[in-house]
């Protein structure tokens, strides 16, 4: 298990990854659809203990009985859970988290910039981020750190929809910035459709596969052209933490 430590972002308690490097517990594909400011710091905590920070499970609001649209069941609940005890996402409304919809450049690097402490960056200028957004600091800070660019045309897009393989190579590059050890390495050849990830995007796509943090849709597939889910990026949020 990593450790994390907890790094204050106003009134926000968010578990910040201290040990990154270390391997991801291994991933039951069969179970899991998808596949395999500033900031003070107090102690670190291990996974087991992080959430008695926050209170007893008996305190807890569980994500099922919050969203409507998330059962118990679901394969997907304990990573709503750990992501929303922790702000790193929430909900869609104040009934629905919409697991199954998709992630979008937005979200995800709104959810990395939570997780490096909500660091006060210069607004970035694109045409279609202004300062009233939810994400305008978040894209500053992202365009500054190198985790992500915009378009040609002074566009950000933050609502537009990511690939897995565009969230493995943000992710990849925020554990660059933050200065994880990003060697793991594994062939991607195993999956029959490892030709269609992008050439930019094979290292990382390697690095999340080796380090567990996201494997194929299958055994066989990987699938890096279809869009992630904002379930599936819950699941890979928790994963790298």
């Amino acid at each position: 298990k990593r450790g994390f430590k907890i790094a204050m972002c106003g009134a926000l308690a968010i578990f910040v990854c201290s040990a990154c490097s270390q391997k991801a517990p291994a991933i039951n594909s069969s179970a899991e659809p998808f596949g395999n400011t500033g900031i003070s710091t107090l102690p670190v905590l291990s996974s087991e203990n992080a959430s008695e920070a926050e209170g007893s499970a008996d305190e807890q609001v569980r994500v099922s009985e919050l969203f409507m649209d998330v059962n118990e069941s679901d394969w997907f609940c304990g990573d709503i859970q750990f992501v929303l005890e922790n702000d790193l996402m929430s909900g869609t409304t104040a009934s629905t988290f919409s697991p199954e919809a998709e992630a979008t450049r937005g979200m995800i690097v709104t959810s990395l910039w939570k997780l490096d402490g909500c660091p006060k960056e210069a607004v970035a200028s694109f045409s279609d981020v202004s300062e009233e957004q939810d994400c305008a600091a978040a894209v500053a800070w992202a365009l500054g750190a190198g985790v992500i660019t915009g378009y040609e045309n002074n566009t950000f897009a933050p609502d537009e929809p990511v690939t897995r393989e565009q969230l493995a190579t943000i992710l990849y590059r925020y554990a660059e910035y933050s200065n994880f050890d990003v060697s793991q390495q594994i062939a991607l050849d195993v999956y029959s459709d490892s030709d269609s990830v992008s050439q930019y995007a094979i290292k990382a796509m390697s690095w999340v596969n080796a380090a567990g943090i996201m494997t194929g849709v299958s055994a066989t597939e990987l699938a890096p052209q279809s869009y992630a889910t904002r379930s599936q990026m819950a699941a890979i949020l928790k994963r790298f933490c």
